[in-house]
C-alpha cells in the first residue's frame, strides 16, 4: 500500500450500532483516517439469523460496499458474522480483513480466580470457534456462558437516546455474577457500548472487549504512519456512515459526536448492486 496511509479509507460493518464501539478506538489510534461504517440494520440482530443466511447476507453487503467505497481495509466489527464470513471475504476481496475475536486470550490472563465469563449472542456462543479459543487459551479455566441477543437491543437503544433497564440488564448477568466470574468476555461489538451500565451493576468485575486490538491491528496493517496525526487535515470530518433501515434519524446526535458528518440509507439489499437503493442525508 503506497501514499499517506493516515489518510487511509477504513470500511467497518455491523448488524447495528455494535461496532461504533470499535470505529472509536480506530479513530482515537488513527484519527485521520476517513471511516465508512455500514449498519445492517434491516437484519439486526445476527445472532439470530440462520447462520447460511446471514452468511449470504453478510458477503453480499460487504461486495455492495467494498465496491462503493473502495476501501483499504475492511473491518468486520461483529463476533457473530465475524465467526461465519471471514474465510468467504478473505477469498473474495484483496484488502485486508479484520474479524472480531471474543478477548478469551485476555481475560484468561487477567483473571485472578479462574472464573471467566463470556456474554454474546446465540451463534458464537455456541460457534466451534469459541471453542477453540477456549481450548487453545483458558483450558484451566472455568468458563460460564451466557447468550444473549436482548443485550444487542439495549445497546441499540441506548444509541437512540433510550434509558437502560438496570433491572432487566442486571438479570440477563446474574448467572455470570452468581458464578463469581472476576473476568467477562464481551463477545459482541454491541456490548461495551454498555460498559458503563454493567460496571455499575459488578464494579469489581473486569468487563473486557477488544476494540482496542482490533483498532491496533488496523493500525499494523496501514502502516507507522497511520499512527501519525496530521491536524492540518479534515479527513476526520468526513466519516460516512450507511444503514440498510429507514428511521435511523434518532442517532444523528450520538453520530455527530463521533466526527460523522453523513448518513446514508441503502435500501433493497436483495439488490444493492443498483445505486437506485441510495438516498443521502446530512447528519
Amino acid at each position: 500500500m503506497e501514499g499517506n496511509l493516515s489518510l487511509s479509507k477504513i470500511l467497518i460493518m455491523d448488524s447495528g450500532v455494535g461496532g461504533l464501539s470499535v470505529a472509536h478506538e480506530v479513530h482515537n489510534l488513527i484519527p485521520d483516517c476517513q471511516i465508512h461504517y455500514f449498519a445492517d440494520h434491516a437484519a439486526t440482530p445476527y445472532g439470530e439469523k440462520d447462520p447460511s443466511w446471514l452468511l449470504d447476507r453478510v458477503v453480499q453487503a460487504a461486495t455492495h460496499m467494498v465496491n462503493r467505497v473502495e476501501p483499504d481495509l475492511l473491518i468486520i466489527a461483529c463476533n457473530t458474522a465475524s465467526t461465519l464470513s471471514l474465510p468467504s471475504l478473505r477469498a473474495a476481496f484483496s484488502i485486508p480483513i479484520i474479524g472480531v475475536v471474543p478477548a478469551v486470550k485476555t481475560a484468561s490472563s487477567t483473571t485472578q480466580n479462574g472464573k471467566i465469563g463470556v456474554l454474546a449472542t446465540p451463534i458464537t456462543i455456541d460457534s466451534e470457534y469459541l471453542n477453540d479459543l477456549i481450548e487453545n487459551y483458558a483450558p484451566q479455566h472455568e468458563i460460564i456462558r451466557v447468550a444473549s441477543s436482548k443485550l444487542v437491543s439495549l445497546a441499540e437503544a441506548k444509541m437512540y437516546g433510550q434509558a437502560i433497564d438496570l433491572d432487566e440488564l442486571g438479570s440477563i448477568i446474574t448467572p455470570l455474577l452468581q458464578a463469581n466470574c472476576d473476568s467477562v468476555v464481551l463477545g459482541c461489538t454491541h456490548f461495551p457500548l454498555l460498559k458503563s451500565e454493567l460496571s455499575q451493576l459488578a464494579p469489581k468485575t473486569q468487563w473486557i472487549d477488544s476494540g482496542r486490538a482490533i483498532a491496533n491491528r488496523a493500525a499494523s496493517l496501514l502502516g507507522p504512519i497511520a499512527r501519525q496525526t496530521s491536524k492540518s487535515s479534515h479527513l476526520n470530518e468526513q466519516h460516512c456512515f450507511y444503514t440498510s433501515a429507514m428511521g435511523q434519524t434518532e442517532l444523528k446526535t450520538n453520530l455527530v459526536q463521533l466526527n460523522f458528518r453523513t448518513n446514508e440509507y441503502i435500501s433493497h439489499l436483495d439488490n444493492l448492486s443498483s445505486s437506485k437503493g441510495v438516498n443521502h442525508v446530512e447528519c
